[in-house]
């Protein structure tokens, strides 16, 4: 994968997507707009009808940003975490303006169960990008920790069974000692993030 897109997965027909927009919002994004920042709670599911948006991993202690995949007019922008209520671990930043469909959880819900068609392209669509995007955003969760320690053994396998991406430091590497005291320093000078773990 490059840094001007990556593999999506299957796609929706304009039959598909005109069905799915059906459920939701429009809404117009400007430039720089964020639709969904890493450490959300929850998002929603947008349908781009003319706006360009980028998923990036954000910045970390260790790596600078990062473009995961551009979307454009006619994509939609989520994956696996939409339906199993994980926290966000990426950014979509609006580079050039244009409308969105917002669909909200209890319409996405409701869209899966009433079209089934549309359901099967998102679900195989949604498994595809988890893949992609663990490759690309590997750094998205850094956990940090003793390496046989039964706490960071459990961090480590939970994520990996959570197909959460993610990396790992040793907590005694000079990386780890670095990435522990910049989160440290970090947390008084900008908003909590999610995206370090200590064991």
């Amino acid at each position: 994968m490059n840094d001007a897109a990556a593999e999506r997965g299957p796609v929706l027909d304009d039959e598909q997507f005109r069905r799915l927009a059906e459920y939701g919002e429009v809404e117009y994004a400007e430039p720089g707009r964020d639709l969904y920042t890493s450490g959300d709670d929850t998002y929603d599911l947008f349908l781009l009808r003319s706006a360009t948006v980028d998923i990036v991993r954000d910045a970390t202690a260790i790596e600078p940003e990062r473009l995961i995949y551009r979307g454009g007019p006619g994509d939609f922008l989520g994956e696996l975490n939409l339906l199993t209520g994980q926290h966000v671990y990426l950014t979509a930043r609006v580079v050039i303006a244009g409308t969105v469909v917002r669909i909200r959880a209890a319409m996405l819900r409701r869209a899966l169960a009433e079209q089934v068609d549309i359901a099967d392209t998102l679900i195989e669509a949604f498994r595809e990008r988890r893949e992609v995007i663990r490759g690309a955003a590997g750094n998205a969760l850094e956990l940090v920790g003793r390496p046989y320690a039964a706490e960071t053994l459990d961090l480590r396998s939970y994520a990996t069974q959570m197909l959460l991406p993610h990396s790992w430091l040793d907590a005694a590497s000079h990386p780890g000692r670095s990435l522990m005291g910049w989160r440290g320093s970090a947390r008084t000078t900008s908003r909590p993030r999610w995206s370090t773990v200590r064991c």
